[in-house]
């Protein structure tokens, strides 16, 4: 039963964050939920204190925030200068739909391994969806679910390069597989959203100006976002450098005033999601210097429950306690692979998709939670859509495991 404790006290913990998150802010919650996980694992004071300032010191958080706060100051800029509406508008007219832009441009970012990269397309989503008959926690899904549509097989994102290198398995191999889990990813959010009644997703009335005349629109608009996405992308620059060039060219080109350079500057500095993200970074590192997610997965292996509920609740669980795609892979597949009679594109598929889902879920996934204070959401509701789209995905990748033994 004591081997089994260290589960029970981090999903209650969860609950509480949950809980607490819906009376007061997430970033609050988090860190009343890592002295919980102090107290709950037994941490020395002095050891707690170190693993938070050992997390607030860190060259990632460091980066981290500075990451946000240029994400911040890009969308503003965007925003104040138009050419935010430009780009959505023209988006709109080439793809002569308000459903295929809902998906297009939060994707696009997608491509781009960006801390809370979510927060960076929903402006973008809620200017496409304006003032249509659409609540704010679906606006949000939409926004936050087709941002993480090509995760699964997109080389530039970390968690997908650290699991074909920790498998052997080739990378075609895997992103062979791992498309199915993508075009579920695609189709459960589309009904999700899009399905349904009393839904108006009708194009409104604008002025049409041809298709090369639209494209310089969207590019006038884009730009900005294309130069990041090709410097990390085509030339390896790192994230906070390429986002510095694209904030700094933007600047250049839209020339903001005084007044419209200080409300950039104010909503780029913000002491909400400065408290929300390190709330994240203490609750994570307290809970790996804790050891409870090693005592978790070990739990787990050992605990006799067979090989397939084990495949899915390592990493499930690993990505729902950490939020992160690099992190889940690192804690599950170490103790899975060996448990694996043969490794193949197929179990990597089903492992995959159920430790992505755990990230997709997890309360401090970075996305997730700076996007519900962008749309002034609770936590809580936001999983009555994201839980059936994880479970639709989930249920792909166990469906090509089970089709490959056979």
């Amino acid at each position: 039963m004591e081997n089994f404790l260290p589960l029970v006290f981090v999903l209650a913990i969860f609950g509480i964050v949950l809980v607490i998150s819906r009376k007061t802010e997430l970033g609050y919650a988090l860190f009343a939920g890592s002295v919980l996980l102090g107290v709950s694992f037994r941490m020395p004071p002095l050891e707690f204190l170190q693993s938070i300032l050992h997390a607030a010191s860190d060259p990632k958080t460091i980066s981290l925030l500075a990451s946000i706060f240029l994400i911040l100051m890009l969308n503003e800029t965007l925003k104040v200068s138009g050419q935010m509406e430009k780009l959505v508008q023209a988006s709109i007219n080439l793809l002569h739909d308000v459903r295929l832009t809902t998906f297009f441009l939060p994707a696009l970012i997608g491509m781009l391994p960006l801390p809370g990269g979510a927060y960076f397309s929903a402006p973008m989503v809620e200017s496409t969806l304006g003032k249509r008959n659409i609540n704010p926690e679906k606006k949000l899904f939409a926004n936050y679910w087709f941002r993480h549509t090509g995760e699964y097989i997109n080389p530039v994102y970390p968690g997908i390069v650290a699991t074909a290198t920790l498998t052997g398995l080739n990378f075609r191999m895997i992103m062979k597989a791992n498309i199915w889990l993508s075009l579920a990813a695609i189709i459960a959010g589309a009904l999700i959203v899009f399905g349904g009644k009393n839904q108006d997703f009708k194009n409104e009335e604008r002025e049409y100006r041809g298709n090369l005349k639209e494209a310089r629109i969207f590019l006038g608009g884009a730009y900005p976002i294309l130069l990041i996405l090709s410097l990390v992308i085509f030339f390896g620059l790192n994230i906070v450098c390429s986002l510095a060039s694209g904030v700094l060219v933007l600047l250049i080109h839209s020339r903001p005033g005084k007044k419209e350079m200080k409300q950039i500057l104010k909503k780029a500095a913000s002491v909400q999601m400065l408290c929300m993200i390190l709330g994240i970074v203490f609750f994570q590192n307290v809970l790996a210097d804790s050891g409870a997610v090693e005592k978790i997965t070990l739990f787990l292996k050992n605990s006799g429950i067979g090989l397939l509920p084990v495949m899915a609740i390592i990493p499930l669980l690993s990505g729902l306690v950490t939020g992160i795609t690099i992190a889940f892979v690192g804690l599950s597949l170490p103790l899975l692979l060996p448990m694996l009679p043969e490794i193949t594109p197929w179990n990597i598929m089903f492992i995959f998709a159920c430790g992505f889902g755990g990230v997709l879920l997890s309360p401090v996934h970075l996305c997730l939670v700076i996007t519900c204070q962008y749309f002034k959401v609770k936590l809580f509701p936001i999983y009555r859509y994201l839980i059936p789209a994880v479970l639709s995905v989930t249920a792909v990748g166990l469906a090509g495991y089970l089709i490959s033994t056979r």
